[in-house]
């Protein structure tokens, strides 16, 4: 586009999109409907499109106008008066067709209407239409002009100029040239279909000449004949009738009804049907319409003779310029016979007549051996017809004795098989020396099977001698019964056919590749013609919850499928496909036919008519991310509840200890000592709550032991069912068998009690909980990426009550989350619950919606499955005070310091008490500088600078009959399994007195450590 009319923006846009609309087809009228709708109304109020025919005149192919009512009025101006083809008229559009120039008319004038118009009534259809300017355009194709291109405008009341004629001349370029090879394309299509229709015509006709070689009788060659006509030429019927005195008899029908066929027996020769004249004649005859037929065969009307035939052709049969009988062929469709369908019918004749001849010859030199000579020289004939047939079908003709083993080859056989002509003896033991090893077997077995049976051979097999390369040749041939004095023959041709099963491998290769992709389950694959999906895989259909009648409807269109933020990222794609052919995989949301979102990856390219494009389900990925961010936040809450609860303890150390110094100290009558044990209640309510924080960071204390949980159930359910109140029934489903797993029972019937009263809430009077326990594999867990592999103990709570939506279950875990007013509840007992599983190794889910109850899974790992089970802690004993004992209490905390040195000194211990494990140390070395070593270590476990572990190593390591003891607000499960493997003192904060007490005189009491461990 070197002009600047065309160099504008606007019109190239629109050049862009009439390229891009005319190469979406490859019909010539389809394109130019699409160069008339392009027009209107960018370019005009009114456009046509005319096509030149065969005659010179136009037909038209396209009108549109801006509007639709009015173009109505332009098909009935087109209608009345159409384009004048005599140049006087000066119609433009015939003079633009003549002259392949092009005309402008800036402004139609009334006296252009009035010179055009052909009487009045024209004038005032054209005054209507409300002319206002003209532009005619060739439509021209390697130098011809085609057609005719009119752009009109009226309403708009335009005037066009040298650009709109230079924008329209090159439009009418680029339809020209889609129009020239639409039709190219549409002559190279018919091309193919002809040659390929030519070669197997050719190969049929290669096989017919072969079976024709055969000693036939006449009445056999003609059923050959006439069955072949109709299954290769493609006729309705067909028949054969002998020439016999001044009649023709028939020889052999196909195709025809019996109430006819008997009509066909034998007719005179002289009646005016076509197969007659052609007999009579010599000549072939051709009808090619019912009305042809009735014109000059009106006796082919009579009830005797009536055929339903629209074409019809005769062909005389006969050899040496005697005619001895007629072929028939009948087609119901008119003008069915082309010049192609003509040469095969007339070779096909010939066939026909060189066999039947040479049965006649056969039958002659049986009862005269005088014809001898006649019959070699038809023969000979024959056969040199036969040599060139197979020359150009490139096939080798053969013969074979079964019970001499010997035969016979073409030449072109030789070739085939890639040895010199007559190089051989044509035996099939020589044969099968030039077959290749591996396939010998499978060809001796279809010899010998042909051979047995009396039927047909048909085997593939490739040559042994490799100068020509891997090839693949294919016999076809049949018996042929013994004759008087003859054995039995088999007779047939080879045909190459490497590039025939070289295209079918080729193309089963590729199908079962396309196959395996779009049937595969994984991924969703759908077409695209740019307005809807035209296919999709069953992936795809049920991703999207369609049936493929709702494809082939046509209801799987973009806004239906795509929500309109989504549009831009479509359209991103689009463009990057048309640029490089196909698109980056993008994420973006689909919608379904039930109004649900899916989230998927998408992903195209084009093809060369429309295009294909994939699309992966995200649901389970998206789904597995947010439960991945709740687990982190409930990771992160139980970290952070047990921080809470360390510091809770710390406090509550405080407030028990002095609360039990004070109510020491007052009389029992003492009203103020009322309102310490009222303090020291609170506190110990306080320190319940914080082992509940603890139980859901995952650092209760516990006593683990081996439980068959189906007994825990049934034995606790006495419990659960006052719990769950009178109104309400609580049922048990427990299996026979034992389902063992190793957990702190209290801590277990804490899970079955917080659940029930959990559900004792949601529970509208006479509703149903629930609980039923059995044994399952880690496979069958939702969310198996965070379960360990191995056998599960299942414990599934489902109550019928309100249920819970999306919001509520996103923080149904949470610490101090509740749904209750305030005061009635603490929000801790689902989050313990979740502690206790997870501290347990297990694994917890819940299900719900609003109005469908709920249901809990807790999964606890079986017996025998576990590897990370803590021991049981040490259990508290009642002990004697102490008996003067010096004993060093080490805590960050000043408060648990104070509170536990007081309560060691009244028991009877010299106590030392130290701020942190440096402070602890330089004591110790004291102590033992002093002569009065320490007896007992009572340290915190968690500190900072140098922790209880360490201080306790580095003290037992100078001091190797030091004791210890370790206390803790916040210790996870594993270091207490480790204290308690390695038999080590714990007491957990907030502690009794009594509780302190008895713990510091059995670690007293207790065997010395080791020395080293």
């Amino acid at each position: 586009m070197s002009t600047p009319a065309l160099a504008t923006p606007d019109a190239l846009r629109f050049l862009a999109r009439a390229s891009h609309l005319l190469s979406a087809s490859l019909e010539p009228d389809t394109t130019l409907r699409t160069v008339a709708r392009l027009c209107v109304p960018p370019l005009a109020d009114w456009c046509a499109v005319d096509l030149a025919d065969a005659s010179g005149g136009l037909r038209r192919v396209a009108t549109t106008h801006v509007d639709p009512a009015r173009e109505e009025l332009g098909l009935e101006l087109h209608r009345r008066y159409p384009p004048e083809q005599d140049p006087a008229a000066g119609d433009p559009t015939y003079r633009v067709l003549r002259t392949g120039a092009s005309e402008l008319v800036p402004m139609i004038t009334p006296d252009m209407l009035r010179q055009g118009a052909r009487d009045a009534e024209h004038l005032a259809l054209l005054r209507k239409l409300g002319l206002s300017s003209y532009i005619g355009v060739p439509l021209i194709a390697r130098g011809r002009t085609i057609g005719v291109l009119t752009l009109i405008a009226a309403e708009s009341g335009r005037h066009f100029g040298p650009p709109d004629l230079e924008l329209a001349e090159e439009l009418a370029s680029r339809a020209a040239l889609a129009v020239d090879n639409a039709r190219l394309h549409r002559a190279e299509q018919e091309a193919r279909t002809r040659a390929e229709r030519a070669a197997a015509q050719g190969e049929r006709l290669v096989r017919l000449s072969a079976a024709l070689l055969a000693p036939l009788e006449c009445d056999e060659i003609a059923e050959l004949i006439v069955r072949e006509a109709v299954r290769t030429l493609g006729a309705d019927a067909a028949w054969i009738a002998w020439r016999h005195g001044d009649a023709i008899v028939r020889l052999a029908a196909e195709g025809y009804p019996d109430e006819l066929l008997a009509q066909f027996e034998r007719i005179p020769l002289s009646m005016p049907i076509p197969i007659c004249e052609a007999a009579r004649r010599g000549e072939p005859v051709l009808v090619e319409s019912r009305a042809d037929r009735r014109a000059r065969f009106p006796a082919s009307e009579a009830p005797s003779v009536r055929l339903n035939s629209g074409s019809l052709a005769a062909l005389p049969l006969g050899v040496d310029g005697r005619t001895f009988g007629a072929l028939a062929l009948s087609f119901v469709a008119e003008h069915a016979i082309d010049a192609e369908r003509r040469a095969f019918m007339l070779t096909l004749a010939n066939q026909c007549a060189q066999a039947l001849h040479r049965a006649q010859l056969l039958d002659a030199e049986r009862t005269a051996r005088g014809e001898a000579e006649r019959e070699a020289a038809v023969r000979a004939r024959t056969e040199e017809r036969l040599r060139l047939a197979q020359q150009a079908a490139r096939a080798g003709v053969w013969e074979l004795v079964p019970s001499s083993g010997a035969g016979s080859w073409s030449p072109e056989c030789y070739a085939l098989h890639g040895v010199p002509a007559a190089s051989g003896p044509a035996t099939f033991e020589w044969f099968l020396s030039l077959v290749h090893p591996d396939d010998r077997a499978r060809v001796t077995a279809a010899f010998a099977h042909a051979i047995e049976s009396g039927g047909a051979l048909r085997v593939q097999y490739r040559p042994a001698p490799p100068s020509l390369g891997l090839r693949w040749l294919e016999a076809i041939g049949r018996v042929h019964p013994a004759l008087e004095g003859e054995p039995t023959r088999l007779a047939g041709i080879t045909l190459d056919v490497t590039e025939r099963r070289h295209a079918a491998d080729a193309l089963r290769e590729s199908e079962s590749r396309f196959r395996s992709v779009v049937e595969s389950g994984m991924i969703g694959i759908g077409f695209w013609n740019g307005d809807h999906v035209t296919d999709a895989n069953d992936a795809l259909l049920a991703l999207l919850g369609y049936t493929r009648e709702d494809v082939d409807a046509g209801r799987l269109r973009q806004a239906v499928l795509t929500p309109p933020e989504y549009l831009d990222a479509d359209r991103r794609a689009f463009e990057e496909c048309r640029a490089h052919g196909a698109c980056a995989p993008y994420e973006k949301e689909l919608w379904r036919k039930d109004g649900r979102r899916v989230p998927v990856l998408a992903g195209g390219s084009l093809l060369e008519h429309g295009s294909v494009f994939f699309v992966l389900d995200l649901s389970a990925r998206r789904e597995a991310e947010a439960q991945l961010q709740a687990s982190q936040r409930m990771e992160a809450v139980g970290r952070l509840a047990g921080g809470v609860a360390h510091e809770i303890n710390n406090a509550l150390q405080g407030v028990l200890g002095f609360s039990s110094f004070v109510i020491r100290a007052l009389e029992p009558g003492d009203p103020r000592r009322n309102d310490v044990e009222e303090i020291e209640k609170a506190g110990t309510r306080a320190a319940a709550i914080a082992q509940q924080l603890l139980a859901f960071s995952r650092r209760q204390p516990r006593e683990a032991a081996a439980h068959d949980v189906a007994r825990v159930v049934t034995e606790f359910s006495p419990m659960l069912r006052q719990a769950l109140g009178a109104d309400k029934v609580l049922a048990v489903h427990v299996p026979r068998e034992d389902v063992t797993v190793t957990i702190d029972r209290s801590q277990l019937e804490q899970v079955l009690l917080n659940l029930t009263l959990n559900a004792r809430d949601a529970l509208r009077s006479g509703g149903h909980l629930d609980i039923g326990v059995g044994r399952v594999e880690a496979s069958a867990i939702r969310d198996p990426a965070e379960v360990a592999p191995g056998t599960y103990v299942l414990i599934e709570v489902r109550d019928e009550g309100i249920g819970m939506d999306a919001a509520t279950l996103r923080h149904v875990f949470e610490p101090f989350f509740t749904t209750k007013p305030p005061g009635q509840g603490t929000g801790l007992g689902l989050s313990v619950v979740y502690g206790i599983v997870r501290q347990n190794g297990g694994h917890i889910t819940v299900t719900s919606a609003p109005g469908a109850g709920t249901t809990f899974r807790l999964y606890f790992p079986a017996d025998g499955d576990r590897s990370d089970t803590p021991a049981t802690v040490r259990s508290e004993s009642a002990g004697p005070p102490g008996g003067g004992e010096r004993v060093l209490v080490v805590d960050d905390e000043a408060t648990v310091v104070e509170v536990t040195a007081r309560l060691l000194a009244a028991a009877g211990y010299r106590v030392l008490a130290a701020a942190g494990g440096a402070e602890a140390l330089a004591l110790l070395e004291q102590s033992r500088n002093e002569g009065a070593p320490v007896s007992l270590l009572v340290s915190d476990l968690l500190m900072p600078g140098i922790g209880g572990t360490e201080l306790a190593k580095q003290a037992i390591a100078a001091q190797p009959a030091l004791r210890v003891l370790y206390m803790s607000g916040h210790a996870d499960a594993r270091t207490l399994g480790r204290l308690a493997a390695d038999d080590e003192a714990f007491l957990p904060k907030p502690f009794a007195p009594e509780a302190l007490l008895r713990a510091v005189r059995d670690t007293l009491a207790a065997p010395a450590t080791p020395p080293g461990r």
